[in-house]
């Protein structure tokens, strides 16, 4: 071995540090201000997101990951509540998705969502369209959707 290790590459970069703010989940309820994610900014991030996964593709395909690969994916969401979190993290691993709820690295109250997927398609209209769904089911439980990210090995 030569001491190197192979990077991760993230996509998303936080976008929580940039704004995207979200228990229940009737349409009403979705749009009132003690929401973490309002619906405005969900359809933002939705945009955002779906963009930032076909330039990480891009990215990947430069580093020999081609769409016929199939990788773990690692996630992120961000919410104000515990509860939201691990409600998520429910929902994540009914998915089959390895995933913890747990306070947040920022230090400023907000709660975090993370793990891995099992192996998924690397194919552009595959991760566009889990990328998504992700962005979706967060919302639904009041959690932003930070974005993805994998190994290159």
């Amino acid at each position: 071995m030569n001491g190197t290790r192979t990077p991760a590459l993230i996509m998303g970069l936080f976008t929580f540090l940039f704004g995207c703010k979200n228990d229940s989940n009737t349409e009403e309820q979705m749009s009132t201000p003690d929401r973490f994610v309002q619906e405005e900014a969900f359809k933002q991030n939705l945009a955002l997101q779906s963009r930032t996964t076909h330039r990480t593709l891009d990215e990947l395909g430069k580093r020999g990951v081609g769409p016929e690969r199939m990788k773990k994916v690692e996630f992120f969401f961000y919410s104000n509540k515990l509860t939201k979190v691990q409600e998520l993290v429910r929902d994540l691993k009914q998915l089959g998705y390895d995933a913890e709820a747990r306070a947040s690295a920022s230090g400023d109250g907000t709660f975090i969502a993370t793990g891995w997927t099992q192996p998924v398609s690397m194919a552009e209209d595959a991760m566009v369209e889990w990328t998504e769904r992700m962005c979706t089911l967060g919302y639904q439980r009041d959690c932003d959707f930070d974005g993805w990210g994998t190994n290159l090995d």
